[in-house]
């Protein structure tokens, strides 16, 4: 089962919120080199992932901000039949590469 989703209520730090919210903004502005340096000050990175792992990586991060983006049309529509269902879909290919290639496990506050 893979989930995202946008309504946890869960308490974070202000300096991981601050990054996160940096790290969306470079992913839905689709900035590679800001999203491989946000992720590398979040943790989510080490600096010496191959070039399959930072391209899933920043594949998946852009593909998850695609409702935040200012071009996205609004309301965004979740649920089977969407596009969500489509990003959704490339974000889980993207995963077997990302477990198979990754060198630092889960940030601790992105997981349940």
């Amino acid at each position: 089962l893979f989930l995202v989703d946008f309504c946890v209520t869960r308490e974070y730090t202000k300096e991981f919120m601050d990054s996160w919210l940096h790290l969306l903004q470079a992913a839905g502005s689709e900035d590679c080199i800001a999203c491989t340096e946000w992720s590398q000050k979040l943790g989510k990175l080490t600096g010496e992932e191959n070039e399959l792992m930072l391209n899933a990586h920043i594949d998946s991060m852009i593909l998850l901000a695609t409702p935040l983006k200012l071009t996205t049309t609004q309301p965004f529509a979740f649920g089977s039949g969407t596009p969500w269902a489509d990003i959704t879909a490339q974000i889980r290919d993207n995963i077997p590469l990302i477990l198979k290639h990754r060198l630092t496990p889960p940030l601790r506050e992105t997981t349940v």
